[in-house]
C-alpha cells in the first residue's frame, strides 16, 4: 500500500461521500452493549480499530483538501483583486483592492467547501476519540476478565476479587462509554 492510496491521488476529493456506516454501526453496538463477555468485548476492541484505522485515512484526506483549500482561496482572491478596475476610473486604490480580495464572488463556493471540510474533519476527530476511549475500555476489560489485570488497578499483586466484583466494575465502565456516544 502506498501513501497515495491512503490519501487520495486529487486535492479535490469529494469528501461528502465518505461512508461512516461502519462507525456508526459500532457506536450504536457500544451504546446497546450493557455488559459484554469476554468475546464480546474482544470482538468490539478489534472492530474500534478498524474503525480507528478508517477514520484516520479520511482525516488525512480531510487535512490534504483544506490545506489544498486554504492557499488556493487567497491566490484566487489575488487574482481578482489585482484585475479589479472601479467603474469610472482609470486606476483603483489600495483601499478598493482590498475591499475587492476581500469580497472576491470567484472564492466563495471554495470557501463553502473549505467550512464543510473543516467541520466533517472536527466530526471525524471527534468519533475518533470515542473509538479511542472505546478501545482502551474493552482492551483493559479484556485484560481483566481473563485475569491478565488486577480489578484493584495495582500492577503487582494477583487478581482479586469475586466475579461479581468484576461484573459491578465492568457495568460501571460501560455506563461511561454510553455517556460518550
Amino acid at each position: 500500500m502506498r501513501i497515495k492510496d491512503e490519501i487520495g491521488e486529487t486535492f479535490e476529493d469529494d469528501f461528502m461521500e465518505f461512508d461512516l456506516t461502519l462507525v456508526h454501526d459500532l457506536l450504536d453496538d457500544i451504546n446497546n452493549n450493557s455488559a459484554p463477555d469476554l468475546y464480546q468485548a474482544e470482538d468490539l476492541r478489534r472492530r474500534t480499530i478498524v474503525g480507528m484505522r478508517m477514520l484516520t485515512q479520511y482525516e488525512g484526506r480531510l487535512i490534504k483538501i483544506t490545506n489544498y483549500l486554504n492557499s488556493k482561496i487567497p491566490a484566487i482572491r489575488s487574482k481578482y483583486a489585482i484585475h479589479y478596475t472601479n467603474e469610472g476610473k482609470k486606476d483603483p486604490t489600495d483601499k478598493t483592492r482590498d475591499y475587492a480580495f476581500k469580497s472576491c464572488p470567484d472564492a466563495e463556493p471554495f470557501e463553502k467547501t473549505l467550512a464543510q471540510a473543516t467541520a466533517a474533519r472536527t466530526v471525524v476527530q471527534k468519533k475518533y476519540e470515542l473509538l479511542s476511549k472505546a478501545h482502551y475500555m474493552y482492551r483493559d476489560l479484556c485484560l481483566r476478565q481473563s485475569g491478565m489485570m488486577p480489578l484493584d488497578g495495582s500492577k503487582n499483586t494477583p487478581r482479586s476479587g469475586s466475579d461479581d466484583d468484576q461484573g459491578s466494575d465492568i457495568i460501571v465502565k460501560q455506563n461511561s462509554v454510553k455517556s460518550w456516544v
